[in-house]
């Protein structure tokens, strides 16, 4: 991700001080920087996300399809909005459940987003195309305290695509959220397809494993949101006193 400088506002000043739009590889930035808790209602409504695009195998192999796309919103009303659309591969089949929170979903064809903040502290969000999302809390690398928790998830699809829009609590994410991963499955096995946002180098690693820490890469979510995330949420607190120890 491109590092980018961060231009904050004057004190006397309520507006924006710039807007940025920047584009490097499969990330694109169109933000209007300000301090984090700083007012947007100067902001274009146009021009107030963050998109990432899944535009490579788990290891770092080219993809022979269209990308999952994933944008990421300004906070509103303590939740950030977040919009997934890729290729409809229908592979595997649905999950049997009905619409919503499903245990194991990453199973079945889906997209990830992995939010890591102080200490190993990280947030995993998975969304199908069916209607079906999970939602885990992890402290430290693939060590999973909760999940389950409720999302209000919508997916969309046709023959040929899909579109998914949930609105993530800012409470579930770890304090000072600094880096980013996503991912997408698809397929059955042996023919298995995973993909990632930020790949491991080619022939690092025998197999895909999305809890590999160190691959994450840097993200700034304070432009998107209305107060500083600094400090465990209650949801969090919670979660680290009584630990369900499902682990993914």
């Amino acid at each position: 991700m491109p590092q980018v400088e961060f231009q904050p506002l004057s004190p006397k000043k309520e507006q924006l001080s710039k807007t940025d739009v920047q584009t490097s590889g499969t990330v694109t930035h169109r933000i209007a920087w300000t301090h984090c808790g700083s007012p947007f209602n100067a902001m274009n409504p146009e021009e107030k996300s963050i998109s990432f695009d899944v535009s490579s195998t788990w290891d770092s192999q080219p993809l022979d399809h269209r990308p999952v796309r994933i944008s990421i919103g300004r906070e509103q009303n303590g939740t950030l909005p977040i919009t997934i659309t890729g290729p409809l591969f229908n592979s595997p089949p649905a999950p049997p459940e009905p619409k919503g929170n499903v245990p194991g979903l990453w199973d079945y064809e889906v997209a990830e987003i992995f939010f890591l903040g102080d200490f190993g502290k990280y947030l995993e969000l998975e969304f199908g195309p069916h209607g079906h999302y999970l939602a885990l809390l992890l402290n430290g690398q693939s060590n999973s305290i909760k999940q389950g928790m409720p999302l209000h998830y919508e997916a969309i699809k046709d023959n040929k695509s899909w579109t998914g829009r949930v609105q993530l609590p800012v409470s579930y994410l770890p304090p000072n959220v600094s880096k980013i991963n996503a991912y997408a499955i698809h397929g059955e096995d042996p023919n298995r397809v995973y993909e990632a946002l930020y790949p491991v180098p080619m022939n690092a690693h025998e197999g895909p494993n999305f809890h590999r820490l160190q691959y994450f890469r840097n993200v700034d979510l304070r432009p998107l949101l209305t107060s500083c995330n600094t400090e465990l949420s209650e949801v969090w607190e919670d979660a680290m006193k009584t630990p369900s120890g499902a682990c993914t």
